[in-house]
């Protein structure tokens, strides 16, 4: 369970299946997260660019919850 290669790492699925942790997994529909997708932090933006996008993600969630 505790490899740092995400490739041979179990998911966290597998992991609440395994004898060591079966007893915290709860049973029923869990929900289950799409992968993450890193690909938008690997341009290369710069300084000014990544103030005005973390900038307008701000106002975005604010206008969301009023």
């Amino acid at each position: 369970m505790l490899e740092l290669d995400h490739h041979e790492r179990i998911t966290a699925k597998e992991a609440l299946a395994h004898l060591y942790l079966e007893f915290y997994a709860i049973s029923g529909d869990e929900a289950i997260a799409e992968p993450y997708d890193d690909t938008f932090g690997k341009g290369n933006r710069k300084l000014d660019e990544w103030k005005s996008i973390i900038y307008n993600e701000i106002m975005n969630s604010r206008s969301l919850t009023g």
